[in-house]
C-alpha cells in the first residue's frame, strides 16, 4: 500500500473524532463515567485501529470500521464497570437508536434504515442519508444550505419516525423504498417533460 493511500486511511480514521463522541455518550456516560471519558474513548479508539489500517484495502471501509473499533472499546470498558458494580445499582443504558443520533443503528439495521429514508421528505432524507455517511452537522448544513440547528432537527425528528416505519414493516420496507423509489422518479420525469413544454 502506498504511503499516500494510507495517510489518507490515517486522515480519515481522524475523522471519526466526533462519531466516536458520539458513540461515547451513547454507551458510557449513563454507566457513571464522567465527559473524560470520552477523550479516551478517542485515543483508544485510534491505537487499536491505526494497525489494521493496512489491511484495510478499501479506503471507503475505514469510517465504519473506525466506528465498530469505538463500540467495542466501550463494550469493554462497560463489562468492567459493571464487574466494579452491582447490576441492579447499574443505570438502563441508552437506546442507540434515539434520539441522540441516527448513527447509533445496528449494522443489521442499516439497510432497513436506508429503505425508510426513502419515506422521508426531500431535505430530512438528504440529512439522514449524509449522517448516516458519516457527514458532520456542519457539513449537511453547508451542504444544504440551512442552519445546523435545522440538520439537526431533520435527523432528531427523523429518527422515530424511521423506527416506526421499521417496526411496523420491518424487511418489507426494501421493497417498498424500491417502488416509492421507482414511483418519484416517475413524478419527477413527468415534471419535467411539462416544464419543458411551457
Amino acid at each position: 500500500m502506498s504511503e499516500a493511500s494510507l495517510a489518507q486511511k490515517v486522515e480519515l480514521m481522524m475523522e471519526r473524532k466526533e462519531i466516536i463522541c458520539h458513540i461515547g455518550s451513547a454507551m458510557l456516560l449513563r454507566y457513571g463515567f464522567d465527559h473524560s471519558i470520552l477523550d479516551d474513548l478517542v485515543q483508544e479508539t485510534y491505537a487499536r485501529t491505526l494497525p489494521k489500517l493496512d489491511s484495510i484495502r478499501s479506503v471507503e471501509k475505514v469510517p465504519a470500521y473506525t466506528d465498530k473499533v469505538a463500540r467495542s472499546v466501550a463494550r469493554e470498558w462497560i463489562r468492567k464497570r459493571k464487574e466494579e458494580i452491582s447490576i441492579e445499582d447499574a443505570p438502563e443504558p441508552i437506546d442507540p437508536k434515539t434520539p441522540i443520533d441516527i448513527l447509533m443503528v445496528t449494522e443489521e439495521e442499516r439497510e432497513l434504515v436506508y429503505a425508510a429514508i426513502e419515506f422521508l421528505k426531500p431535505k430530512p432524507r438528504e440529512a439522514v442519508r449524509a449522517r448516516l455517511n458519516g457527514d458532520t452537522f456542519a457539513e449537511i448544513a453547508k451542504r444544504l444550505k440551512i442552519k445546523e440547528t435545522t440538520a439537526r432537527s431533520y435527523i432528531h425528528r427523523s429518527t422515530p419516525r424511521l423506527q416506526k416505519l421499521i417496526k411496523e414493516h420491518g424487511r418489507a420496507l426494501i421493497s417498498m423504498a424500491r417502488e416509492e423509489r421507482e414511483q418519484r422518479l416517475k413524478r419527477e420525469r413527468s415534471a419535467g417533460k411539462k416544464g419543458s413544454r411551457s
